[in-house]
């Protein structure tokens, strides 16, 4: 099974300082879970947290009021584009930018260094869907 957090759909619940870490929290992320081919096999939905941390980061746009919906955005590392949708666990060493754009028409850039993301607990099923729609 693959997992993918969409972020659309997903809330921005709070920015968490550890040392020279950002940790953006996503509580919840809305997840598809599929077999293999995300937006292709069927899958089902799932909230779930999820922790995003960036190491040495440099925040663009101003933060905003929690909790934050998310209306899209973007992982973009040296060579790949992840559009709205990434998979979970997710690592990158390098430099990398996350965007968020919020339902309120604003956005929220961070780039940094390195970023990993991960779950924390094991989520709650919220819906099956014959195919993903991403």
């Amino acid at each position: 099974m693959t997992e993918h957090i969409e972020l659309h759909d997903s809330t921005l619940a709070g920015l968490e300082w550890r040392g020279e870490d950002l940790v953006v929290i996503l509580d919840p992320a809305y997840v598809h879970r599929s077999p293999v081919r995300p937006g292709i096999d069927s899958a089902t939905g799932w909230l779930k947290t999820a922790h995003i941390v960036i190491t040495r980061p440099h925040i663009h746009g101003s933060e905003p009021s929690f909790p934050w919906e998310l209306a899209g955005g973007a992982i973009r590392e040296a060579t790949k584009v992840f559009d709205n949708v990434f998979p979970v666990p997710f690592q990158h060493q390098g430099p990398i930018r996350a965007v968020f754009e919020g339902s309120d028409g604003r956005s929220l850039t961070v780039s940094g260094e390195s970023l990993s993301a991960s779950f924390t607990g094991a989520g709650q099923f919220l819906e099956f869907t014959p195919f993903a729609d991403l």
